[in-house]
């Protein structure tokens, strides 16, 4: 399996945090998310249906994170 799949908010935000990430404040509909080690900051939509596809692969190459580490994360 080579593509991510569709995520809902709440399934990015703990993939963000399983890979370092903490939560850094809330602002509006978005979650804002910090990494010291990783040296990102990334604002995730907080909605309940699916993300759309390229905002989730905009949201994970801000976070420096490749295709690898989502997938190990998401079926780890």
């Amino acid at each position: 399996m080579n593509k991510v799949p569709a995520l809902k908010s709440k399934d990015l935000l703990r993939l963000l945090k399983d890979a370092g990430f903490h939560e850094d404040h809330r602002s509006g509909s978005h979650v804002i998310m910090h990494s010291d080690s990783r040296g990102a900051r990334v604002a995730v939509p907080f909605h309940q249906k699916d993300l759309p596809m390229g905002t989730i692969q905009a949201i994970l190459r801000a976070a420096h994170l490749d295709r690898r580490e989502v997938m190990e994360l998401l079926y780890a």
